[in-house]
C-alpha cells in the first residue's frame, strides 16, 4: 500500500508537471554541466542495463541511453513518464526506453541491472535505506548504484525551495536530512560497498553558458576541500 507521504509526491508532481517540464525538459548550461559530473561518477558503458529511479522529466534517463544503455524508467507520476517517453520519442531513442510507474518504496525487483541510478530522489523517499536495500537486491553482482541529492549545508536550498513557484517546501522539506554525512551512511547501512562521494555545482547557474571557462572554474573549486562541501549537489555511489 502506498503511504500518504509518497501519495502527496505523486500528486504534486502530477500537478505541477508544466512548470517541471519547462525546468527539467530543456536542455541547459547547467543541467548539462551537472549532468557531466553525474555521468563522470556513473562511469556508464555502452550497452549496460540501467534502471533509473525517480526519473522524472530524465535528467540522468536522457544521458544514459545517449551514452548507449538500455534504461528503464521508474517514476511515481504517470504524467511525467508520459512527458518523458515523448521526449525519447523524439530523440529517437524508444527502443532503449521502458517505462514503470510505481513509488520506489512500493516495488520488487525481478530484473537486475549493471546499474541503478537516481537524481534528486533519497530526499523524496519516506525510508531511503529500505530502498537502497531493495537497488542492492537489484544489481548484479558488481553493479553500481549512484545518486546525485541538493546538498543542505548550501543553504541556498532553503530560500530556493521555499519561494520557487514550482516546488513545495511540504515536499522538499526533507532535504535537510540527506547531509553528506547521512547519505554516506545510508549507503553503508543499506550494504553497498566502496562508498565513493563527490560535489558539483560551485559555479552558480547562472554563469554556465555565459563564462566560457565556466566548466574549468568548476574543478578548480570542488578540488579545494573547505569549498566544495558547500556545492549545490553531493553525489555519491556505491558498489554490490
Amino acid at each position: 500500500m502506498t503511504d500518504s507521504w509518497s501519495e502527496d509526491q505523486r500528486r504534486h508532481f502530477n500537478k505541477r508537471l508544466p512548470e517541471y517540464v519547462n525546468m527539467y525538459g530543456v536542455d541547459s548550461s547547467f543541467h548539462n554541466a551537472m549532468a557531466g559530473s553525474f555521468l563522470d561518477l556513473a562511469r556508464p558503458r555502452q550497452g549496460e542495463s540501467v534502471l533509473d529511479i525517480g526519473c522524472g522529466m530524465g535528467r540522468a534517463s536522457v544521458p544514459l541511453l545517449q551514452a548507449g544503455c538500455y534504461v528503464t524508467g521508474l517514476d511515481i507520476s504517470g504524467p511525467s513518464l508520459d512527458a518523458l517517453i515523448r521526449r525519447v520519442d523524439k530523440l529517437g531513442l524508444t527502443e532503449k526506453f521502458d517505462a514503470v510507474c510505481r513509488g520506489a518504496e512500493e516495488i520488487e525487483y525481478t530484473k537486475r541491472f549493471q546499474l541503478v541510478t537516481g537524481r534528486g530522489i533519497l530526499h523524496h523517499l519516506n525510508d531511503p535505506v529500505a530502498v537502497i536495500r531493495k537497488i542492492r537486491r537489484a544489481l548484479l553482482p558488481g553493479g553500481r548504484a549512484v545518486f546525485m541529492d541538493p546538498n543542505p549545508l548550501n543553504l541556498a536550498w532553503i530560500p530556493y525551495i521555499l519561494f520557487h513557484p514550482t516546488l513545495a517546501w511540504s515536499i522538499e522539506r526533507r532535504v535537510l536530512r540527506q547531509t553528506p554525512s547521512r547519505t554516506i551512511a545510508m549507503l553503508e547501512t543499506a550494504g553497498l560497498k566502496r562508498i565513493r562521494h563527490t560535489y558539483a555545482g560551485l559555479v552558480p547557474p547562472p554563469l554556465w553558458g555565459r563564462v566560457s571557462r565556466a566548466a574549468d572554474i568548476e574543478r578548480r573549486l570542488v578540488a579545494v576541500p573547505v569549498l566544495r562541501k558547500l556545492a549545490l549537489y553531493l553525489l555519491v555511489s556505491g558498489e554490490r
